[in-house]
């Protein structure tokens, strides 16, 4: 994992404003999406100064355990909209997906198995790509 599958998965919650307060609803959901970036914000924040080392086994083990870490922190949380609740759910189990493969690729690493490492990073590198995906549609039902 790459400086570039980082930057793909860094989310762009720090730049979530509140939406234009026109009902309770509204208002609701900006305060759920603020409490959301302040959960996963930090953990991100670590995630991008552990993949300076991502190609040693103990960083991706660290990186795969800040992901779970922050899919831990959003499980419990309910929402009053639907959409922002499948948005979480989904990017929760993105983030353990590409948790369970950063886990492999040190696994691997630490075998050296060169053809496992190889694999699980490119598993990395897709599931990188879906959790880009799952980051939009969060933000979108964010807005």
């Amino acid at each position: 994992m790459g400086p570039g599958v980082h930057r793909a998965i860094g989310l762009a919650f720090l730049l979530l404003a509140a939406p234009s307060v026109g009902g309770c609803a509204r208002v609701e959901r900006a305060r759920q999406c603020q409490e959301l970036a302040e959960k996963v914000n930090p953990r991100l924040e670590e995630v991008g100064r552990l993949a300076a080392g991502s190609q040693v086994a103990a960083a991706l083990r660290a990186i795969a355990g800040e992901y779970d870490a922050i899919a831990d922190e959003l499980g419990p949380l309910e929402f009053q909209s639907r959409a922002l609740a499948r948005a979480v759910k989904d990017y929760g189990l993105k983030l353990r997906e590409i948790a369970a493969e950063a886990r492999r690729a040190a696994t691997a690493r630490e075998n050296e198995d060169r053809s496992q490492h190889s694999a699980a990073r490119r598993e990395v590198r897709q599931r990188a790509g879906q959790l880009e995906t799952a980051q939009r549609r969060l933000l979108a039902a964010c807005q």
